[in-house]
C-alpha cells in the first residue's frame, strides 16, 4: 500500500519546526560552552587578612571582583593567629600582614614565595577616647599626663605577642617613659579588632587603634582622635605574601596583581594609611 501523502501545509510546518529545533539546540550550545568558558576561568581565592585591614579589604574585593570573574574569600584575625593557623594547614592562599616579619618568616619556613613579598600599605598608631581626658585638646598634648596620672583607668592596646599594632603601642609608651604607669590600666584585645571594641562598647577609657579603623568608623576627625607620632615606633609596614597553596591559583595571582595597581594603592591611602 503506497505512503500517504504529505501535503504542502504539512511539509512546510514540519520544515520550520525543525528549523526552530535546531536554532534552539545551537542557542543552548552556545550558552553552555559561554559557561564553560567563565567556569574555565573563574576561580576563588583565600586571602587572610590582618584585622587592621578589615574595612579596606572589604572595599577593595568588591572593586576587584566588579571587573573580574575570579571572587575572594576573606579571613580576619591577628597577623600571629593568622600565622599559626597557616602553619598548621589552613587552607589560605596569600597573607596579607600588619607587619613585614611574618610573611618574611613564612618564606624562611618554605611555607611562601619570596619573589611575592610586597608592601601593600603602611599604617598610622592612633590614640582614641570616647570622653575628653585633659582639659586641653587631645590633640595637642597627647594622652602621656592622663597615663600617667592615672586618670584612666582601662587602657585598650592590642596583645604585642599576636599584634603588630599592639607591639607599636608598647614601643610608644616606652618611648614616652608611660609604659610603667599604664600598667596597672592595660587591657590586651586579641586583635586590634577587638581592641577596638573595648574602647568602642566603653569597656575601656581609651585605647590605642588602627587609624584606618577609626576612618572607616567615620571617627577619625573627633577632637578625642591623637596621632602618635611616627617617631616613637617602628614604621607599620604592611606586607602580603602568596602562600605556596596559591601560587598555581589564578584568582590568586589576579587579585595579588590587583592590590598593586595605581588604583588600589590610591584607595588604600584615601582609608587611613601612608601612600
Amino acid at each position: 500500500m503506497p505512503s500517504p501523502p504529505v501535503f504542502p501545509s504539512t511539509h512546510t510546518q514540519l520544515r520550520r519546526h525543525l528549523r526552530w529545533l535546531r536554532g534552539g539546540y545551537c542557542m543552548l550550545l552556545a550558552l553552555a560552552m559561554t559557561s564553560l568558558t567563565v567556569s574555565a576561568h573563574a576561580g576563588t581565592t583565600r586571602i587572610a587578612v590582618a584585622s587592621n585591614f578589615a574595612a579596606p579589604i572589604k572595599v577593595l574585593v568588591q572593586a576587584f571582583e566588579a571587573n573580574s570573574p575570579h571572587r575572594v574569600a576573606v579571613a580576619l584575625g591577628s597577623t600571629g593567629k593568622l600565622y599559626a593557623q597557616i602553619t598548621y594547614g589552613a587552607p589560605f592562599d596569600a597573607l596579607l600582614a600588619a607587619d613585614q616579619a611574618t610573611p618574611a618568616r613564612l618564606v624562611s619556613d618554605g611555607r611562601a614565595q619570596a619573589s611575592s613579598l610586597h608592601t601593600y600599605a603602611q599604617g598610622l598608631l592612633a590614640f582614641w577616647s570616647q570622653q575628653p581626658i585633659t582639659d586641653d585638646p587631645i590633640t595637642q598634648h597627647g594622652p602621656w599626663a592622663a597615663i600617667r596620672s592615672g586618670k584612666l583607668r582601662h587602657i585598650a592596646i592590642a596583645e604585642p605577642k599576636l599584634a603588630p599594632y599592639g607591639r607599636a603601642a608598647v614601643e610608644a609608651l616606652t618611648h614616652t617613659q608611660t609604659w610603667q604607669p599604664a600598667q596597672p590600666f592595660l587591657v590586651f584585645g586579641d586583635s586590634i579588632a577587638q581592641t577596638y571594641q573595648f574602647v568602642a562598647v566603653g569597656a575601656a577609657d581609651a585605647g590605642f587603634l588602627a587609624f584606618s579603623q577609626l576612618k572607616a568608623a567615620g571617627k577619625a576627625d573627633q577632637a578625642t582622635v591623637w596621632l602618635v607620632p611616627q617617631a616613637l615606633y617602628a614604621p607599620l609596614k604592611q606586607d602580603m605574601v602568596v602562600l605556596n597553596n596559591g601560587v598555581n591559583n589564578p584568582a590568586t595571582v589576579a587579585f595579588m596583581a590587583f592590590l598593586k595597581s595605581p588604583a588600589a594603592r590610591a584607595r588604600i591611602a584615601e582609608l587611613g594609611y601612608l601612600e
